[in-house]
């Protein structure tokens, strides 16, 4: 049954940020100089709840649209740094 934002446990809400958002961005931090080293690898899942912002997803979908605007912002960084 779907639920409005306003109604969720905030531990539960915060726990999903978390996965989301803290752990994917620490996980790409610590293995993006390997990445960049191989000039291969692409550190993030998309989700069309990145574009799509829906009621009773409101967390989940900002998540995936900072995972989005954070992949964008390092792709952009890679292409800027790569050696010719």
């Amino acid at each position: 049954m779907e639920r409005p934002q306003a109604e969720f446990e905030t531990a539960r809400f915060l726990e999903m940020l978390s996965l989301n958002v803290t752990a994917t961005a620490e996980l790409t931090h610590r293995f993006l100089g390997a990445m960049a080293r191989a000039a291969r690898g692409d550190p993030q899942r998309r989700s069309t709840a990145a574009f799509f912002p829906q009621p009773y997803f409101a967390a989940y979908g900002a998540s995936k649209a900072f995972l989005l605007a954070f992949t964008h912002a390092l792709h952009e960084e890679a292409k800027r740094t790569a050696s010719p």
